[in-house]
């Protein structure tokens, strides 16, 4: 109970969103061909790189989805993604006060792969939430994809985003917002470089939101802009590094990685600090994996400073 598990409030604990609860997280009927697949009810969406649509599955009690879903393949390279969305049931659960989300949603992507290397994805989330009117948003973006092939095990990821925000539906603010992405990860044998910036808009009165969005391991480790952007608006940039070493005594695998990201406003140049965000995991034989992540968050006199350690076990069949 030392901790402000985004349900009982506590003040004076650090916040952590994970309150006590059981729930159902997925109960599903599924149906797959060469052509078509096809799954409804409670189920995991996870669109893209969850950037707008995700489960948050770093939270105990994941995000999923009352949806139907629709993934054509009609022509090569050709992939048509469909979403109805009728309810988001969120981390914290049936005791929060938006626990839930009764939804309206219409999400469409169109992905093409024009070559091995490139590929493009043009999507539509058009998302309504009666609880959160504020946050009912058209997102309309563009995501270009590009591998580099640079010699033998050398590898240049990169990709380049750009979405636009309009009010909708039963949201009745008046907004227009911008978003902005582009990475660049190199891959050397068992290293991989990363390079990154993304601006997340501003009109002065609100940022750019993601409501239904796996915000964990964006913009920082330690959430500290995961429930809400700042009215100002946000600009992060990062480098960092990931090295896997391979078998190590009894581990089959053991990586680390390092990030470090600084953090400013899209209007009004307010510095919103620096984050360090470490990482150490590693697999067992039997399916077994443990991890280790730290981050220190600090530097801006409008935001809390806050240190985070989290120790991890999986297991996967």
């Amino acid at each position: 109970g030392r901790y402000d598990d985004g349900v009982s409030k506590r003040t004076g604990y650090p916040t952590i969103g994970d309150p006590e609860d059981t729930e159902l997280n997925r109960a599903q009927i599924s149906y797959e061909s060469d052509v078509v697949d096809v799954t409804v009810g409670r189920q995991r969406i996870q669109l893209g790189n969850m950037r707008f649509v995700g489960n948050e599955d770093w939270r105990q009690n994941e995000q999923t989805f009352d949806a139907a879903r629709v993934d054509l393949n009609l022509v090569e390279d050709l992939t048509l993604t469909y979403v109805y969305l009728e309810q988001v049931n969120r981390t914290f659960g049936d005791n929060a006060a938006n626990g839930r989300y009764q939804s309206d949603s219409h999400l469409g992507e169109v992905t093409y792969a024009f070559t091995p290397n490139f590929s493009a994805k043009a999507y539509s989330y058009l998302i309504s939430l009666d609880e959160a009117p504020t946050v009912s948003t058209a997102n309309y973006g563009l995501r270009l994809m590009a591998d580099f092939p640079l010699g033998d095990a050398v590898t240049l990821s990169t990709a380049a985003e750009y979405a636009h925000q309009t009010d909708y539906d039963n949201n009745t603010t008046d907004q227009s917002l911008d978003y902005y992405r582009a990475e660049a990860n190199l891959a050397v044998d068992s290293w991989t470089l990363m390079l990154g910036a993304e601006v997340l808009g501003s009109d002065g009165q609100r940022g750019f939101s993601f409501p239904i969005a796996s915000n964990h391991g964006h913009n920082g480790w330690a959430d500290v802009f995961a429930s809400k952007t700042p009215a100002e608006g946000l600009v992060d940039l990062w480098v960092g590094a990931t090295v896997d070493f391979g078998k190590v005594g009894p581990f089959k695998s053991i990586a680390a990685t390092a990030i470090y990201h600084d953090f400013s406003s899209d209007r009004g140049s307010i510095d919103f600090g620096q984050e360090v965000d470490l990482g150490l995991k590693a697999k067992l034989p039997g399916g077994f994996g443990v991890g280790l992540v730290g981050e220190t968050y600090g530097g801006a006199d409008t935001l809390t400073d806050t240190n985070k350690v989290s120790l991890y076990l999986t297991y996967a069949l």
